[in-house]
């Protein structure tokens, strides 16, 4: 999971479908938006295949 401590901010702007599909998956997996965000960005990078 991310680290606690300092966080830098961050505005990001979605599409409204995606906002829609991250919201309704944050609330399936009793999460935050933010919460949700975060871990399937780090999902991601984790499961990121090196490049050569």
């Amino acid at each position: 999971m991310h680290q606690t401590g300092p966080m830098k901010q961050l505005t990001l702007r979605l599409p409204d479908d995606l906002h829609s599909q991250l919201k309704s998956l944050a609330e399936s997996e009793r999460r935050s938006l933010h919460a949700e965000i975060l871990r399937l960005i780090e999902e991601a990078l984790e499961n990121r295949q090196p490049t050569r």
